[in-house]
């Protein structure tokens, strides 16, 4: 059990670089991650990876949040 569990975290960006560090690190602690990017193939191997979702999302459209 980590610092975050039973915690939903949504992380913009987590398909790679600083994005999927911090989903990392919150997996490990125990989070459900949501991973959210335009990325499609990086943000589904990268939420696969850490045991979490993914949804493809643009920030800049507001009908998308």
């Amino acid at each position: 059990m980590g610092r975050l569990s039973g915690k939903i975290a949504i992380i913009t960006g987590g398909a790679q670089g600083l994005g999927e560090g911090i989903a990392t690190v919150f997996a490990r602690e125990g989070a459900t991650i949501i991973i959210t990017d335009l990325n499609d193939k990086e943000g589904q191997a990268t939420a696969k990876k850490l045991g979490g979702h993914f949804r493809r999302q643009d920030v800049s459209i507001e009908a998308e949040w």
